[in-house]
């Protein structure tokens, strides 16, 4: 399935999740940091989940949540 929108930025559309920025680098000191942004990904139909993306997704990041517009900042 493929989106057909997909937004990015620094501040969650979910009230009182931090900023991109606050959450850990869990990286290797070596290695060079990644960029961190929260998404807003949209599909034509509703997709069932869990739907958890990106290499953070092993760390505790990349899991997405329904987003409500009713319940945003």
């Amino acid at each position: 399935t493929r989106p057909v929108r997909i937004w990015t930025d620094k501040v969650s559309k979910h009230l009182g999740v931090p900023p991109s920025h606050e959450f850990p680098n869990r990286r290797k000191p070596d290695d060079q940091p990644r960029h961190r942004v929260h998404v807003v990904i949209e599909f034509d139909h509703e997709v069932r989940g869990p739907l958890v993306v990106g290499a953070g997704r092993y760390h505790g990041l990349g899991l997405f949540r329904v987003w409500n517009p009713e319940g945003c900042r």
